[in-house]
């Protein structure tokens, strides 16, 4: 009974050195971190007081740490870029502004073949439905954004629910002549010449010509430039794009014109779920009919907020003067045929140019200031702190107690010497906490060997 005892009281001590000894993490947390004041909270022999006056020091320290590289994010989100306005020495690439013409009188001589091949209506025998058919004809040529209403006459006409509204203006514009001797105008649109016409566009000017033989047109150009760090700035931030760096569905380069069309489409589409006729980009189908398109003014569907971002370099165009007259007097007979459009473009001696005053760069070195600043670490304090807190869950997870709670799992360097031990000593092994040691230990020495 006696030499039992004494056995066991050997192994409890033998068991002892096996187990290891608890690690003090924050300790070393203190010590491995480059904040000043944290290895002071780690010792153990200051005054209670003195480990209160670190405390706070540390919690102001990172306190205005933190306020101020929020306040410099704050400023790379809102402002890394500034508009500068220079003088243009010798301009000499730039681009013309385009034109787009469209003309409100169309030739209807062939309307009667048209109206008999639609609606098998015979213009001769049916007079009154010829008039009412021709009449949506010209209804439908003069049909603009803004006068969208004049359909509300053919609203609840079955007979036009499925005419191709495309088919029938190509077939009336074959023959497209100007005819002064009507009162209307003739609209032009100038724009830049690699972006698409858009009526009702902040990016296209709509000049209305009227029926004056000569019409004189005196334009500004303004131009917008960026330096080339401009680009490496986010899309979010420097809030403007370039043409490569395209975010839409129906075409592969972006202008603004192209996305406030897509924008149009996409409004029609979720409000009327239909597209407008004359959009030829977009879903084949569903087009819109007379109902659609009356749906469409209804729901004042132009109206509708589009987020499409100006270019970072882009041209722009202002009428600064337009003059227009009639000549030749009433025998001129050029009057029923003749047009002259003139155009002069002025070069700006000044334009405006984006400029970087706030970078990446500039952004991580000024939140390594405000953190060296105020705690004096650095990124690599930040980076010692993350390998320190990988290697706390790896050595958690790892040497965690085992499931019946009676040994732990004991490091690699360990094993060995565990096992040399069970070799040693027959008489332990064949106590039951002795046995579990050393069945264990064996274990992990082969697993290793095998490893």
């Amino acid at each position: 009974m006696t030499q039992h005892i004494k056995e066991r009281k050997k192994f409890s001590s033998r068991q002892d050195a096996f187990v290891p000894e608890v690690h003090d993490w924050w300790s070393e947390f203190c010590k491995e971190s480059a904040i000043h004041g944290m290895p002071y909270l780690a010792r153990k022999d200051p005054h209670w007081t003195e480990r209160l006056f670190w405390v706070a020091a540390i919690v102001a320290a990172t306190y205005y740490a933190i306020r101020s590289c929020y306040s410099q994010w704050e400023r790379y989100r809102d402002n890394p870029l500034v508009y500068e306005y220079e003088y243009i020495y010798m301009l000499r690439n730039f681009s013309l502004p385009g034109i787009t013409l469209c003309t409100l009188f169309p030739k209807l001589d062939h309307a009667d073949d048209l109206i008999f091949d639609t609606w098998q209506i015979n213009t001769t025998l049916d007079t009154a439905n010829g008039n009412y058919y021709r009449q949506f004809l010209v209804d439908l040529t003069n049909l603009q954004y803004n006068n969208m209403q004049i359909l509300e006459l053919y609203e609840n006409d079955t007979t036009l629910a499925d005419v191709d509204f495309v088919k029938l203006l190509l077939h009336l514009h074959r023959g497209v002549y100007p005819n002064p001797s009507d009162d209307k105008e003739q609209p032009f649109f100038m724009h830049d010449v690699n972006e698409m016409m858009l009526p009702q566009d902040r990016r296209t000017v709509t000049v209305n010509t009227g029926v004056r033989i000569f019409y004189s047109i005196r334009v500004k150009l303004n131009t917008i430039s960026a330096e080339d760090e401009v680009r490496n700035v986010p899309i979010t931030f420097r809030k403007c794009r370039y043409t490569t760096e395209t975010n839409l569905q129906y075409f592969n380069v972006y202008y603004p014109s192209l996305c406030r069309l897509e924008c149009r489409i996409n409004w029609a589409l979720h409000l009327c779920k239909c597209k407008p006729y004359f959009y030829a980009a977009g879903p084949q189908t569903p087009i819109c009919n007379i109902t659609g398109m009356l749906c469409l003014n209804r729901k004042n569907w132009l109206e509708k907020p589009c987020d499409c971002l100006p270019l970072c370099k882009e041209n722009s165009f202002i009428v600064t003067e337009d003059l227009g007259q009639n000549t030749g007097g009433e025998d001129y007979k050029g009057e029923g045929y003749e047009r002259v459009i003139q155009i002069h473009v002025e070069l700006p001696k000044m334009g405006m140019k984006r400029r970087v005053v706030f970078s990446t760069d500039q952004l991580i070195m000024s939140f390594g200031g405000a953190i060296g600043l105020f705690l004096g670490a650095s990124f690599m304090t930040i980076y010692g702190l993350i390998y320190l807190a990988i290697y706390f869950t790896i050595a958690k997870c790892k040497y965690r107690p085992l499931s019946t709670g009676v040994l732990p799992l004991f490091p690699v360097a360990m094993q060995p010497k565990m096992f040399n031990t069970c070799r040693r000593g027959k008489s332990e092994t064949n106590m039951e906490m002795g046995y579990k040691v050393c069945k264990r230990a064996k274990e992990f020495h082969f697993n290793s060997l095998a490893k």
